[in-house]
């Protein structure tokens, strides 16, 4: 006989990205609105972190939904990847790197620290490496022109 744990590990994550992006937005919506239409410092962290909350309910509302739905015709069990030990060192290496992004974050440019963490976080993803060096380039290339050139924004 299998315990059920009453809350899915998915739901767990969820709820905890949920609240992280909470406080993201709040923290955000503290800061000054901005002046002559043109916005402040905190739309970009609440517009964020409201998307972040977003996601991480549907997350949360997702794993509870499956875990309450019947058992399929297969054989009833949780499909693959619904919380396991794999999710959990993903999620654990995810967050680690992101603390070390935000440790150096004063110290390398945006530019040279940004590519690192996105190709760090693919291949903990477990994508192929060098696909995770091409969009990780690209994608920070990308917002550095978007950023700089465009909105005139030093990153």
């Amino acid at each position: 006989m299998t315990v059920r744990h009453p809350l899915p590990r998915d739901a767990g994550y969820g709820l905890l990205f949920a609240a992280i992006g909470a406080w993201l937005a709040w923290t955000g919506w503290r800061l000054p609105p901005g002046v002559a239409g043109v916005p402040g410092p905190g739309v970009f962290p609440a517009a964020v972190g409201a998307a972040l909350a977003a996601l991480g309910a549907g997350l949360a509302a997702s794993a509870v939904r499956r875990r309450t739905a019947p058992p399929g015709p297969a054989d009833g069990a949780e499909p693959a990847g619904a919380g396991g030990a794999g999710t959990a060192s993903q999620v654990g290496g995810i967050l680690a790197l992101l603390a070390l992004y935000a440790a150096v974050w004063d110290v390398i440019p945006f530019i040279w620290r940004t590519p690192p963490l996105l190709i760090g976080i693919y291949l903990v993803l477990r994508e192929p490496p060098l696909r995770s060096a091409v969009v990780a380039t690209a994608a920070s290339v990308l917002l550095l022109v978007v950023f700089e050139i465009l909105l005139r924004v030093r990153l």
